[in-house]
């Protein structure tokens, strides 16, 4: 069983009496975001969606759709990142390689 706490305003899960890490959602677009200086705020705008959808669909509270995740991508490969993918950007993160 998970169990969620509240600590400190952060949401913790706890699987058999050990703390789980967080794990950042996004990881990839967020480091494109950040590296362009492009905020929640302005991609909300271009996937038309307001800033509490677009905040939800980040932390995955919601679910990015197939047409958020083409324009996202498109705007940055025109921004220079040639080699973002769909899967890159919007998949890879949440999943673990197993060897």
């Amino acid at each position: 069983m998970i169990l969620d706490h509240l600590v400190n305003f952060t949401i913790v899960k706890i699987y058999r009496g050990e703390i789980m890490q967080p794990k950042v959602t996004f990881p990839e677009l967020r480091a494109v975001m950040a590296r362009y200086g492009v905020t929640q705020n302005d991609l909300s705008t271009l996937v038309g969606d307001s800033s509490h959808t677009f905040g939800k669909k980040i932390n995955a509270l919601a679910e990015f759709t197939f047409n958020d995740m083409v324009e996202i991508k498109e705007y940055f490969r025109q921004k220079g990142e040639v080699n973002l993918t769909v899967d890159s950007l919007f998949f890879e993160w949440n999943f673990t390689i197993v060897k």
